[in-house]
């Protein structure tokens, strides 16, 4: 009991490790070859093999469902159906504005924010830092 509370993933393990002590317990007592012994181990492997890649997989599950979990949704088809609907021209007085030209200057590292306050429809949205 103090086992399977410590460590609950290897129970599956366990059991398989059980279920060929069995097996070999029973054939101690018949008549035994090289042959049964060699049969036995290559069973043990396969068990352990075919145990190995079920976790793997339930381990690429849990990885990929956290994944998802926790993956930002993409806005970049929004956005370009957005942009498409943008008229010429719109937002080409703030490019003329010096506190813009100023935070989209690069080689300036210390203009981080630029507020822009307007009507809706005003052309904030056209502006992307470049």
């Amino acid at each position: 009991m103090l086992f399977e509370t410590i460590w609950p993933k290897q129970r599956e393990k366990i059991k398989i490790v059980e279920g060929h002590i069995e097996r070999h317990s029973r054939l101690l007592g018949d008549k035994i070859t090289y042959e049964h012994i060699k049969r036995e181990h290559e069973a043990r492997k396969k068990a352990f093999e075919h145990f190995r890649d079920e976790e793997t997989s339930r381990a690429s599950q849990r990885f990929l469902a956290l994944e998802a979990a926790i993956r930002p949704p993409a806005y970049g088809a929004r956005f370009d159906g957005l942009s498409n609907k943008i008229c010429d021209g719109t937002a080409r007085w703030l490019e003329k504005d010096a506190a813009f030209r100023s935070w989209s200057d690069m080689s300036n590292p210390s203009t981080k924010l630029l507020w822009l306050r307007g009507i809706p429809g005003a052309g904030k949205y056209a502006c992307k830092h470049r």
